[in-house]
C-alpha cells in the first residue's frame, strides 16, 4: 500500500510539472479545430447526431476550421503516443463512457479549440465570444451537474487545468472497481461534471462559463442562442463503444 501512495504522489508530481513546462501552454490562442467523437461506423450513431454535426460543418465551415472526429481507435492512440503514462488508467477506468469523459479533456490539453457533444447542435459561430486565454465550460441548469457540463468546451492548447482534472480522476480508486453498480450519480461525479466542478473548486482557479441559456439548454431560444443541447443521453443506457451523448 505504502509503494502505491508513493507511486502515485510521483505521478500526480509528473503530471503538475507537465501541466506547466514553460512555453507549452499556448495563451491567448483557442485554436480553430472542432473536436467531436463517436464511433468510426456512422450506422452506429443515434438517429439524430449527422444532423447535428452537419449545423457545426455549417457553421464553422471546413475552409477556416478543421473538424477532428473521433472514435476509440484514434482516442486511444492519442492516449498511447502522446499520454503514455496515462495508458493504464485509461485502459483500467470501469466503463467506457468514462474514458470519453477523459479522452476530450486530452484532445482540449493537446491541441485545443472546442469540444461538442454529438448531440450539440449549434445555431451560430460563437468563436469570438469564447475567452481565448481561459478554460470555456458550458453552464449546465441541472443540479447534478454542479454548474458545468462538459458537452461543450473550449481552451487554448496546453492549458494546465485539462491535467489538473485528470490528475483528480487518476486519484479516485472506486472509478477502477470492476463492478456495474457504477452508474449515474458516481460517473458524473468520478469523470464527467461534477468532476469538473469539483477541480474548479479545489484550484480557485479563473474560467469562463458559457451562459446556459444560450449553449446548452433544450428549450430556451431566442436569437442570442448559440447552442442547444438535445440530451440523446443513450450512454446511461447502452454504456458501449457505440454510444457517447
Amino acid at each position: 500500500m505504502i509503494c502505491k501512495v508513493i507511486v502515485l504522489v510521483i505521478l500526480v508530481c509528473f503530471i503538475y510539472r507537465l501541466a506547466f513546462t514553460e512555453g507549452y501552454y499556448d495563451k491567448g490562442r483557442i485554436s480553430k479545430i472542432i473536436h467531436q467523437q463517436g464511433p468510426a461506423d456512422i450506422k452506429k450513431w443515434h438517429p439524430d447526431w449527422s444532423k447535428y454535426h452537419r449545423t457545426w460543418i455549417e457553421h464553422f465551415p471546413e475552409s477556416e476550421y478543421k473538424h477532428m472526429l473521433w472514435n476509440d481507435d484514434s482516442i486511444r492512440e492519442l492516449v498511447k503516443s502522446e499520454y503514455q503514462w496515462l495508458l493504464p488508467y485509461y485502459d483500467g477506468l470501469n466503463k467506457n463512457i468514462m474514458r470519453y469523459d477523459v479522452s476530450r479533456l486530452l484532445m482540449l490539453h493537446k491541441y485545443g479549440g472546442i469540444y461538442a457533444d454529438l448531440d450539440m447542435e449549434v445555431h451560430q459561430n460563437f468563436y469570438d465570444k469564447l475567452s481565448p486565454n481561459l478554460p470555456n465550460i458550458v453552464g449546465s441548469n441541472i443540479s447534478s451537474d454542479k454548474g458545468v457540463q462538459n458537452s461543450l468546451m473550449a481552451s487554448p492548447p496546453g492549458h494546465p487545468f485539462w491535467l489538473e482534472v485528470i490528475s483528480d480522476i487518476i486519484n479516485n480508486p472506486k472509478l477502477y472497481e470492476k463492478t456495474d453498480a457504477l452508474e449515474g450519480i458516481v460517473v458524473i461525479d468520478g469523470t464527467g461534471p461534477g468532476r469538473i466542478s469539483k477541480t474548479i473548486l479545489r484550484l480557485n482557479q479563473p474560467f469562463r462559463t458559457l451562459n446556459a441559456n444560450q449553449y446548452n439548454h433544450p428549450k430556451v431560444f431566442f436569437k442570442n442562442k448559440y447552442a442547444t443541447h438535445k440530451y440523446t443521453g443513450v450512454w446511461k443506457s447502452k454504456d458501449n463503444r457505440n454510444y457517447v451523448a
